[in-house]
């Protein structure tokens, strides 16, 4: 049995699409378990949905219950809500399957890792490499304001990169054609900049930089219920063949090492268990300034075996979150 319980708008459809499909997936394996998908974060009144929650767990008379944290982020107060008010004072065994990390009943699974890799087109390396002088340095797209994002800005700006790179923040939009952006723009949730969470956006600008720098969403404490979530965002630059740096969560740059991705800490000269994301930020872009278009093009070069092995891994990565859906179990 499923129970999906969604407040107000869901904003990507394709990828609540592919939501639906693993839901399925579980429901049909194991015929005896409530799945239980509640997508009800930023709504404006949370307790009519709580109690939808609440109806659904009590109602159906399944053995088990997976709630999925694939839409949500594991620390939102709504996942909290309901494992603290409802899951863990019923009888039944369950899990939580997504990005929590903290709790006992937490089982890892990487949606977005799945989501993309299924709607993102195929490309081929010639689509992928940069032009022999690409025009620019690096990629930076800031769509919603964060005090971290705002900081690494404003140090690109004080050192005078950001004309180096294509740059999105505030008033600052790279300008896309974007297909996938008439999606949200249909739900009026459109923003200053575009967004493409299913493509790597314009090749033009894709093919015309060598390093992208990848703006997460920074939780600013750790959280009860883990703070690690992983979006198509860190995925772009993999599956494009890029290098890249993070600003942003630094559990989830931890996170993507542990799962055997490579940081190229050795490139930038940095150690993920301890570094200034900003200051290494601006020391590679300022490495990168003083070569010559051509001298990028080749420094690239020189890391594409690198870049295409991350590739293979990310696949083989998203194999093993299929794993997940096809052999988790919930026992008590």
């Amino acid at each position: 049995m499923i129970a999906t319980i969604v407040a107000e708008h869901i904003s990507r459809r394709a990828a609540f699409t592919v939501f639906e499909q693993l839901a399925s997936r579980l429901s049909q394996r194991l015929p005896n378990t409530l799945i239980l998908n509640p997508v009800i974060r930023n709504s404006k009144e949370i307790a009519p949905y709580i109690h939808q929650v609440a109806t659904a767990v009590n109602r159906f008379k399944d053995e088990n219950i997976i709630m999925t944290s694939w839409f949500e982020p594991p620390w939102a107060a709504e996942q909290a809500q309901i494992i603290d008010q409802i899951l863990v004072k019923q009888p039944k065994p369950w899990i939580r399957l997504g990005y929590g990390t903290k709790h006992k009943n937490d089982i890892f699974f990487d949606f977005w890792a799945v989501c993309f890799e299924k709607l993102c087109p195929q490309y081929t390396t010639e689509d992928l490499l940069p032009y022999s002088e690409p025009s620019k340095l690096y990629l930076n797209h800031n769509r919603s304001p964060a005090i971290h994002k705002q900081q690494l800005f404003n140090g690109l700006n004080d050192n005078g990169y950001l004309d180096c790179g294509f740059v999105s923040y505030g008033d600052r939009v790279i300008e896309e054609n974007l297909d996938n952006y008439v999606e949200e723009l249909s739900l009026g949730l459109s923003s200053a900049s575009p967004n493409d969470p299913y493509t790597l956006g314009s090749m033009e600008i894709w093919k015309n930089h060598v390093l992208t720098i990848v703006s997460d969403s920074m939780p600013p404490e750790p959280k009860k219920y883990g703070n690690i979530v992983l979006s198509e965002k860190f995925y772009k630059p993999i599956v494009g063949l890029r290098p890249f740096l993070v600003n942003g969560n630094p559990d989830n740059v931890r996170f993507l090492k542990l799962q055997g991705f490579d940081l190229f800490e050795d490139v930038f000269e940095f150690d993920v268990d301890d570094y200034d994301q900003h200051q290494v930020i601006l020391t590679a872009v300022g490495k990168l300034t003083a070569l010559t278009a051509s001298q990028r093009y080749d420094w690239y070069m020189q890391l594409l075996p690198r870049l295409q092995a991350n590739l293979t891994h990310f696949q083989k990565y998203v194999a093993q979150q299929y794993e997940i859906i096809d052999t988790v179990v919930v026992v008590r």
